[in-house]
């Protein structure tokens, strides 16, 4: 399954066929910050619960 998203990215004829395009810089921050603020809440809920239970 890996090798085909990296084959679908990388080899030029598939991902021409696919119509793949590079994501600009503010659409990969968006994808970061989405990544990380749920991450960041929980841990925040964890360091909450041991602090306040």
């Amino acid at each position: 399954m890996l090798a085909g998203q990296i084959a679908l990215l990388t080899v030029l004829m598939i991902s021409a066929l696919f119509k793949t395009a590079s994501l600009p810089i503010e659409d990969w921050a968006l994808i970061a910050a989405a990544g990380v603020l749920p991450f960041a809440l929980m841990e925040g809920v964890k360091v909450w619960r041991r602090r306040y239970t």
